[in-house]
């Protein structure tokens, strides 16, 4: 975030110069605040995903979870049995492209520009491989 210099004073504090404020600092906005929101949200469910081995610790996407199930259905008075992919519900996502679109994301310039725009000083590639890192199952 931009600061500007307005109200700044210098002060010692136990014979060390310091810098302090003569105003206090504004506060963030309600889109600030969203935009760390959004953040927040986007490292909770890169983590979520990490956890149920859909991005392993080398960055790469697994396929999405599903199951077979038999389902049977009434066709002309019979009854017919068919096969039904059930895709995994996780954290509260079922759609088989949600993870590779968080990375993508994680890896572009477009998550670069967001977080110089909210202020964030780390870098989205550094926050992607190290939540891959402390959350996903395998060492790297």
């Amino acid at each position: 975030m931009i600061c500007s210099l307005e109200g700044l004073t210098g002060s010692s504090a136990n014979g060390k110069p310091t810098m302090r404020t003569g105003d206090k600092s504004p506060e963030r906005s309600c889109w600030e605040l969203l935009a760390w929101a959004i953040l927040e949200q986007a490292v909770d469910d890169l983590a979520t995903f990490a956890r149920y081995g859909l991005i392993t610790c080398q960055g790469e996407c697994r396929p999405w979870p599903s199951v077979m199930q038999r389902r049977m259905k009434r066709s002309k008075g019979v009854w017919q049995s068919f096969n039904y992919r059930q895709r995994a519900n996780i954290a509260c996502s079922q759609g088989p492209h949600e993870h590779r679109q968080l990375r993508a994301w994680f890896l572009s310039d477009e998550a670069q520009t967001f977080c110089d725009l909210i202020g964030c000083r780390l870098d989205p590639a550094e926050i992607f491989t190290s939540t891959i890192k402390h959350h996903s199952g395998g060492k790297q």
